[in-house]
């Protein structure tokens, strides 16, 4: 879903001119990576919205707890990382609650951190610093997305019947699929004007006609379309 518009793009700079280019070219960026937001972190700062896998060390549980360190080190796995940085940070220990109900004191030094994605975003270095792409499609955006779809075909459909720019058409569109038929409905008007509809008739069991019929596969979903001159 490439030409999908996706949530957001949160940049974590790595310096203050960096920050200062995303944030002047702001819009520039939005409509290049067709996302919806530009999100800015503080210099050098971390996404706050980022996960904390933990590591345990075994090299240093095991000299400590001998042979609980194989209780330890499972339940330290399991433990929040967010919520243990934060222990070790306040307090400079834990109390880490084994599988048989007991508890143990852990320290900083028997624990490493993984940083972990949120479900649906992607990371990558750039110049500007770490980059966070988040892609989960929101009910809008899945609307957008398919009307664009419907758009791009409809367009095509135009071409080849050679109409000239300012025709207006006549537009009828089946979408058996029922939820992908109400996320497009909601922007039927949107698609109405793009491709110069006079009339737009769309629904999952309505007759398709016209000068040019098309069976299209739009990520998956079938549609039927048709066009004609008004």
């Amino acid at each position: 879903k490439l030409r999908w518009p996706i949530s957001r793009i949160v940049v974590s700079p790595g310096n203050e001119d960096a920050a200062k280019a995303v944030d002047r070219l702001g819009s520039v960026l939005m409509d290049q990576t067709n996302s919806k937001a530009i999100v800015l972190t503080g210099i050098g700062e971390s996404w706050d919205e980022l996960g904390l896998e933990v590591i345990p060390d075994p090299g240093k549980i095991g000299p400590v707890f001998k042979k609980d360190a194989g209780k330890v080190i499972p339940a330290l796995q399991k433990v929040d990382g967010v919520a243990l940085k934060k222990a070790f940070a306040e307090t400079g220990e834990f109390e880490l609650l084994l599988a048989d109900g007991t508890t143990v004191t852990v320290t900083p030094g028997m624990a490493n951190y993984k940083e972990t994605l949120p479900e649906g975003t992607a990371s990558a270095e750039s110049d500007a610093g770490l980059v966070y792409v988040d892609a989960n499609l929101t009910p809008e955006l899945e609307a957008e997305g398919y009307s664009r779809e419907v758009i791009r075909r409809l367009q095509d459909m135009r071409k080849e019947l050679d109409l000239i720019v300012d025709e207006n058409i006549r537009v009828s569109v089946r979408i058996e699929d029922e939820r992908v038929l109400t996320l497009v409905e909601t922007l039927k008007d949107l698609i109405a004007e793009e491709v110069r509809a006079d009339v737009f008739d769309i629904g999952s069991g309505i007759e398709v006609s016209g000068a040019l019929v098309k069976d299209w596969d739009v990520e998956g979903i079938a549609m039927k379309m048709g066009i004609a001159k008004k």
